[in-house]
């Protein structure tokens, strides 16, 4: 599939797809229980299973910048680590850094 969006949408489709996407994208379609193995507890990608480390099929989302971040630059980075860049991190969808 070209992208998550592409993914969900056929696998809402097909009673016997199975995907692996984002968690802002999850919408229409039945999340699962996930184990890091045969011998492990299965754990839906919650929020809180995803933070306390559990849920074992999760990334973080990383920025990049050329040097220390400066100016407006640095005012953009600490809104989105502000509480209300965290609350619309959770409004769209995925999970926040605390």
């Amino acid at each position: 599939m070209p992208g998550t969006a592409a993914l969900v949408n056929a696998v809402s489709k097909d009673p016997n797809g199975i995907g692996y996407g984002g968690s802002a994208y999850a919408k229409g379609i039945r999340e699962v229980p996930v184990k890091a193995d045969e011998n492990a507890t299965a754990y839906l990608p919650s929020a809180e299973n995803v933070k306390s480390g559990q849920y074992p099929i999760s990334r973080f989302l990383f920025m990049y910048v050329k040097s220390k971040p400066t100016g407006a630059m640095k005012e953009y980075i600490d809104w989105m680590l502000s509480d209300e860049g965290q609350q619309i991190v959770s409004e769209v969808g995925y999970f926040p850094l605390r």
